[in-house]
């Protein structure tokens, strides 16, 4: 893709600079940290799932993604409106919301 400046604020959520602080972006760090540490916590449950063997295990290590997976959708969900509007935040919610529906769907595949 090549860059348009006529774009750019459509490329940033509809952003102009100047929109944000050095502060918001301090900010905008700080929660995708908390969120991404939790979104890798439901990644890496999930796949544990599948390399276990004993079916309890598996159980256990879908229901612990799925449940890191909910919180990591509840902290995205818990930010305020201007947090919500940046460019990234529906697309990393949208990932996190992939990751539970995957969680859920490894929970029905082992009759949970």
């Amino acid at each position: 893709m090549h860059y348009n400046p006529k774009n750019d604020d459509q490329d940033r959520g509809g952003l102009r600079g100047g929109d944000m602080t050095p502060a918001d972006d301090h900010e905008i760090d700080t929660m995708m940290a908390a969120v991404m540490k939790t979104f890798d916590q439901g990644e890496q449950r999930l796949r544990e799932s599948y390399y276990t063997t004993k079916r309890a295990e598996q159980v256990s290590k879908a229901r612990q993604a799925r449940t890191a997976y909910q919180k990591a959708l509840k902290e995205l969900q818990s930010q305020h409106r201007q947090m919500r509007r940046l460019p990234g935040w529906q697309a990393f919610y949208d990932q996190v919301q992939r990751g539970l529906d995957d969680a859920d769907r490894r929970l029905q595949d082992l009759g949970q």
